[in-house]
């Protein structure tokens, strides 16, 4: 089970996401350490949520980094933008009895998800147009689309694997992982 936190209600920032890109960068941060990589269950430092049914969550968040920008006529342009995927360690947590490869790997799978989610919101800002005059509204509409789009996908995935329980259909997403994570991802 995964729950997605996007900071959203910040204004500045909203108002820096909403430039259209010619130079872009993802960036993920697990532990502190930039740089993708693998989860382990050291990673997993959170309070168990003993009342739950699941035997972990995977929690991350998305931020912003915008370093320049231009404003051509009406149009808006980022000249160069980080959007950054941070693994939160301190609200991800693994209840001791259900660490097994199979659950880490189905949180893995969490994970990419949030990855693909990052890397699809910089494609799609950087080939829309972004109006001075209607930047936010557009900025904002984009990262609703794209968002909704992984929160659905996190639900589908935990539906058809029953949360790691169902090896085939895991064993299908793992593929469609390794089909959709650029190559040296998680290695």
């Amino acid at each position: 089970m995964k729950k997605i936190f996007v900071r959203q209600n910040c204004l500045g920032i909203i108002y820096l996401l909403c430039l259209a890109l010619q130079v872009s960068a993802q960036k993920v941060v697990i532990q502190g350490r930039e740089g993708w990589r693998k989860l382990t269950w050291a990673d997993y430092s959170g309070k168990v949520d003993a009342s739950s049914s699941f035997g972990a969550m995977t929690e991350y968040q998305f931020s912003y980094r915008v370093s320049e920008m231009e404003k051509l006529s009406d149009s808006i342009y980022f000249k160069n933008i980080e959007v950054i995927l941070n693994f939160d360690h301190q609200k991800s947590w693994v209840k001791k009895d259900m660490m097994t490869d199979a659950l880490l790997e189905h949180e893995q799978g969490h994970f990419n998800i949030g990855l693909m989610c990052v890397r699809e919101l910089l494609t799609t800002i950087k080939s829309a147009k972004f109006i001075k005059a209607q930047y936010s509204a557009r900025l904002k509409q984009i990262f609703q689309v794209v968002s909704n789009k992984y929160r659905q996908m996190h639900t589908q995935y935990d539906a058809e694997t029953n949360h790691s329980i169902n090896r085939t259909a895991q064993e299908k997403w793992n593929t469609f992982f390794k089909e959709n994570i650029p190559e040296g991802f998680g290695e």
